[in-house]
């Protein structure tokens, strides 16, 4: 890993990242001047309340999922169809739970253990909860497995598709641990409860910026070996 970090070339990695890196600063100026600048009501409104927040993300997740869909739908490899199945499923879920789906129908949220191993919960309703939500650990495993060792060389090299992937798991790991801080729930100061939902939107942002990267290095690739099949 030390040597992929000395081999990476800081500045041709920041032009290639130019949009990686707009999206973050963009999301910290915003934090800032909207917490600061605009009237606290307004503020306070979109951020302690925060359905337009969520409706923004359901939106750009859903915008991933697309182009997700179109990549599956013209590639031809087996391989490919099954990663890029395991990816619209993995977002599914993704989305459902950005839309509060695992907490809608119990008391407890589908994703906890605790509504496995509940006596209150009827096995029925589990043997539901489960055939929807257990298969995104296995596909997500497969995505990990699969494309894990790539993404990170590729992301050590600077590759924009794979430093934006990198940094929307990071971004979204982070909004995850704010969201079960005691700090963070308990906290009266609605700016700091703010600070969870822009890490969130960021690393929908983020997840945007890594498919349509993506697409365009396959694109770029797909020419060039066409360029080179002519050339032979």
């Amino acid at each position: 890993m030390i040597s992929l970090i000395k081999k990476l070339d800081l500045e041709e990695a920041m032009r290639k990242n130019t949009v990686n890196i707009i999206i973050v600063i963009f999301m910290i100026n915003y934090y800032f001047i909207h917490c600061f600048c605009f009237q606290e009501g307004f503020a306070r409104n979109a951020l302690e309340d925060n359905g337009w927040m969520s409706v923004f993300n359901i939106f750009v997740i859903m915008s991933v999922q697309a182009i997700t869909v179109w990549h599956f739908c013209i590639t031809r490899k087996l391989l490919n169809k099954i990663g890029f199945f395991s990816l619209f499923y993995v977002l599914q879920i993704y989305i459902l739970r950005e839309a509060d789906f695992h907490r809608l129908f119990t008391a407890k949220n589908v994703d906890n253990i605790k509504f496995y191993t509940s006596d209150e919960i009827p096995l029925s309703v589990k043997f539901i909860a489960a055939i929807i939500f257990f298969p995104f650990f296995i596909f997500f495993a497969y995505l990990i497995l699969m494309y894990g060792i790539t993404m990170i060389k590729e992301f050590f090299k600077g590759t924009p598709w794979a430093v934006a992937f990198g940094f929307w798991g990071l971004f979204l790991v982070i909004s995850q641990i704010l969201d079960r801080s005691k700090f963070f729930n308990y906290s009266k100061n609605w700016r700091i409860k703010g600070i969870e939902e822009m890490f969130e939107v960021t690393a929908a942002l983020l997840a945007l910026s890594a498919i349509i990267y993506f697409t365009i290095d396959m694109y770029k690739r797909k020419k060039a070996s066409e360029a080179a099949e002519l050339i032979d």
